[in-house]
């Protein structure tokens, strides 16, 4: 096949999966999405690099790691980047059928707001629940729940197979049961969301609560609510950003799959593009 004519495959440098940075001799996967309705498209397990290089071609596809690459922008279809090992376990203990969908979804809004680069390394500890699964798919002893927690707070920031396992079969538990329906509605009525639930929508929360609080780790936002007053996060494992009304007024929030992305009008480009700075 010409080079020109085939897919142009960007690899990004994080698996969507279980949020760890992906390395040069991991064995990956890629898949490209012409859909998001349902998974119309292709998954390419991805041929390994040549130290220092950051293209590589093959008769199927040209993959691609060059972060600002024209060719990878200008192709339409989005693509996302998994470890080989995260994405099969998601494949067996997500049982939903548009699963690739929510997958991609995933990988995709791992930041609060789209182009903003994800929070590396805040990894959220309700994944330690999924420890026990995980020792029993590597034929290791089951634990106490108390000492699961402990053993994650040791090293919460771990890249071991078994911390990426955890965030990987937490984030198949979510999808699960995610609610199918996108919506978007203005920020200002988001009385409060959880990540894997449905949006409470309030329209007349009055002044009483003039700040909206998003709360965000590596797997993009956490969670939303109104509140009365700007609070600092106590927790390692979160950021917390406070958005004053004049700003929260223009902005809107996309809800996809349990997971949403907050958007803004012309005059909220500025603080939008400064997320997080």
């Amino acid at each position: 096949m010409p080079y020109n004519s085939r897919p142009h495959i960007h690899i990004g440098p994080v698996c969507g999966a279980c949020n760890r940075p992906v390395k040069r001799k991991q064995i990956l996967v890629s898949t490209r999405h012409e859909s998001f309705n349902t998974f119309e498209g292709k998954i390419y397990r991805v041929p390994p690099f040549q130290k220092d290089k950051l293209l590589k071609k093959t008769d199927s596809a040209v993959f691609c790691k060059q972060k600002d690459c024209k060719d990878c922008n200008r192709n339409p279809w989005r693509k996302s980047t998994y470890h080989a090992d995260c994405f099969m376990l998601f494949n067996k203990f997500c049982l939903s059928e548009d699963k690739f969908c929510r997958l991609f979804m995933a990988a995709q809004r791992t930041s609060a707001v789209e182009g903003v680069e994800q929070l590396g390394e805040l990894y959220d500890p309700v994944a330690s629940q999924q420890l026990n699964i995980v020792l029993e798919l590597l034929g290791l002893a089951r634990l106490p729940l108390t000492v699961c927690r402990e053993i994650w707070s040791l090293n919460p920031t771990s890249k071991h197979i078994v911390a990426r396992f955890c965030t990987v079969l937490q984030l198949a538990n979510e999808l699960n049961s995610a609610p199918l329906v996108p919506s978007n509605c203005p920020l200002s009525e988001v009385r409060l969301f959880k990540r894997g639930q449905d949006i409470k929508v309030d329209k007349n929360m009055g002044a009483e609560r003039p700040y909206v609080r998003v709360i965000e780790d590596s797997r993009g936002i956490k969670r939303i609510e109104r509140v009365a007053t700007q609070k600092k996060s106590k927790l390692k494992t979160e950021n917390s950003t406070y958005i004053e009304e004049r700003l929260f007024s223009l902005m809107t929030i996309d809800f996809r799959f349990g997971l949403c992305l907050l958007q803004g009008n012309d005059r909220a480009a500025d603080f939008c593009a400064n997320w997080g700075i």
